[in-house]
């Protein structure tokens, strides 16, 4: 398996700011483990001596595609757990997973509820050598993937300022972790993917896996719309963004921490202003195979996330 570690960083301007924005490249890293799943996943796997993994997700879910092409290129057997039973196992994420080795099962929504509800850590059998893993991904291993981000990150911007780090938010492991990583000094900027987070909220979330939330800032923008909307203006806003700098974003979480930044950030003179993007952009595939009309109104994007499979792996 071909990795990009250290991911690269580009630096950018944007329109209303003197101020550079680095870019840390994670969406790089791979085309399909890309981003925080590579980070979250490496030191879990690495530490467990396992034959199969089960995990749990949307049916679109980034999460479920990673731990496939995970398991795949590691000759492990995997298993996705589905939320919700009248499922199209035909989008373009399941065909994927499945055509990458994966077995999927859908359970109804309640049951699903059930089951993942108090499901806060990885769980393992050593005698049938299988690892279940939450939906997301996120475990107390995640400390040690933003851990490593967070020393890539100053090694290659080399000087002593201060950071002012933006990055999404949907379980809260990447988010956590880096605000973990950081010192007392430097502050995590959070644009969660999903309206109506709340400090108390995140601190939850950290108590779960050990992480500080002090240093993390909640932003939210007037115009966001629910988790995973079909929100036009924002796709726009990728389209355009993507042809400005050759950076696309992906449809759910990084494009709303760019446009959150684009619109309404103000970077830091004194600090080191970087954005991860934290990858998922096979989640196009799925707004694409539901709405096909987007084709013609983002046909940039829709020429990128067209590549055949072969080219991903």
């Amino acid at each position: 398996m071909k990795l990009q570690i250290p991911s690269p960083i580009q630096k950018i301007k944007l329109k209303k700011s003197a101020v550079e924005l680095h870019i840390k490249r994670d969406d790089l890293i791979h085309p399909l483990i890309s981003g925080n799943k590579w980070r979250k996943l490496k030191a879990l796997v690495s530490h467990y001596q396992s034959s199969s993994i089960i995990t749990y997700g949307g049916a679109f879910s980034n999460h479920l595609v990673a731990i496939a092409a995970y398991a795949k290129s590691h000759n492990l057997r995997s298993k996705g757990i589905i939320r919700g039973k009248e499922i199209d196992r035909n989008n373009p994420t399941l065909s994927l997973c499945t055509e990458l080795g994966m077995e999927i099962e859908c359970l109804d929504r309640g049951s699903y509820k059930e089951l993942t509800s108090t499901m806060n850590e990885e769980l393992y059998d050593p005698i049938k050598q299988v690892l279940i893993i939450p939906e997301g991904g996120t475990t107390t291993f995640v400390k040690s993937g933003m851990k490593t981000l967070i020393k890539e990150l100053k090694v290659q911007l080399r000087d002593s300022k201060k950071y002012h780090v933006y990055c999404s938010l949907g379980t809260g492991g990447t988010a956590l972790g880096i605000a973990n990583a950081l010192s007392t000094r430097d502050k995590v900027h959070v644009v969660p993917a999903i309206k109506g987070m709340t400090k108390e909220a995140l601190q939850d979330k950290g108590n779960r896996i050990e992480c500080t939330t002090e240093n993390a800032i909640l932003h939210y923008y007037p115009e966001m719309k629910k988790y995973a909307a079909k929100d036009i203006e924002l796709f726009l806003f990728c389209e355009h963004f993507y042809e400005e700098y050759g950076v696309l974003l992906d449809p759910i979480y990084t494009s709303k921490v760019m446009y959150f930044l684009h619109t309404y950030g103000e970077l830091d003179k004194q600090a080191h202003n970087v954005f991860i993007h934290t990858g998922g952009i096979q989640a196009w595939k799925g707004y694409f195979y539901r709405y096909p009309e987007l084709h013609k109104l983002l046909k940039g994007i829709s020429n990128e996330i067209s590549k055949p499979l072969e080219l991903l792996l």
